[in-house]
């Protein structure tokens, strides 16, 4: 890890590689450390709702999240229910979320089940992410509310971020294994293309392997039948069931496809992905100071 740090400081751009994701702007590199680490939101929990699957080459960015996002904040609003005050961490490892009273964890979702973050443009101070469920795999939108418009776009934008850190690391670590096996594997061969003399093979076991040749009967039959007390098998009652086995691979294909990792996505746009969050690291304290300003009435007013 420390190496990576050290090639980041060097060329922030070193993310340039990734197909779904835009390079690290170069104030990125800056706080490439703290992010990786994690960095913490003081948000207002409302709540989550479930989303439906969606399609390959489909995006929840096409209006599935802003429906969910509605949903959520309708039934709040009906409950009248004072909103929980969280804690959000964000990392590459993934979202935690604590409870800022009991500060008892009430989510832990890894990087790679997240699926789609937003700052969601139809609520003012709204940030979202959809994720699968650890418990039944299914895909639930959780929503959160924001002290300020620009904490819900650092909260997104780092959310992006750590998608490419930990992607970017993945692939440091199979690069680093496919190096050592490689290593290993020329050891092997290596080993193989040393000569070792004949009279140094084991003259002991060469000499039993040829007595107990030359001493076999080549004229007598070798028996190849089972036991008589052995269970015989009839191949054909396999025939009977093959369409049966065949539903069975057909099935655990099909579910096994429908819980394919569902490719990360945003709806950033390319100037929102090269700003940085040093300006949230640097007020930190009055970042949390307008977290426990307003009260749920006056955030219902603004959603």
């Amino acid at each position: 890890m420390d190496v990576l740090f050290r090639v980041v400081r060097r060329s922030p751009t070193v993310f340039s590689s990734f197909k779904r994701h835009h390079k690290l702007h170069d104030k990125w590199g800056e706080n490439l450390d703290t992010v990786n680490d994690g960095l913490t939101f003081y948000l207002k929990y409302l709540g989550s709702t479930l989303v439906e699957e969606i399609s390959e080459g489909e995006s929840y960015g096409d209006g599935i999240s802003t429906k969910a996002i509605q949903r959520v904040i309708a039934m709040e609003k009906n409950s009248g229910k004072k909103w929980r005050k969280v804690a959000l961490n964000v990392s590459s490892q993934g979202i935690k979320m604590y409870d800022m009273v009991t500060k008892e964890m009430l989510l832990d979702v890894c990087i790679y089940r997240i699926s789609f973050c937003t700052a969601d443009r139809h609520h003012e101070r709204v940030f979202a992410f959809i994720a699968r469920n650890t418990i039944n795999e299914t895909m639930e939108c959780y929503v959160y509310v924001c002290p300020k418009r620009k904490i819900a776009h650092d909260v997104t934008l780092t959310v992006s971020q750590s998608f490419s850190i930990a992607e970017y690391l993945e692939l440091e670590e199979e690069q680093e294994e496919r190096r050592k096996a490689e290593k290993e594997d020329n050891r092997i061969y290596a080993s193989d293309l040393i000569e070792i003399p004949e009279d140094d093979l084991m003259p002991s076991y060469r000499r039993k392997l040829s007595d107990s040749v030359t001493s076999s009967d080549a004229s007598t039959p070798m028996n190849l039948s089972p036991p008589s007390n052995s269970p015989c098998i009839n191949l054909q009652d396999f025939d009977e069931e093959e369409d049966n086995l065949d539903d069975c691979f057909s099935r655990l294909a099909e579910y096994r496809s429908r819980l394919r990792p569902t490719p990360f996505t945003t709806d950033f746009i390319k100037a929102d992905i090269e700003t940085d969050v040093g300006h949230y690291l640097k007020n930190n304290n009055r970042c949390f100071e307008d977290y426990v300003c307003p009260k749920t009435v006056e955030d219902l007013l603004l959603l």
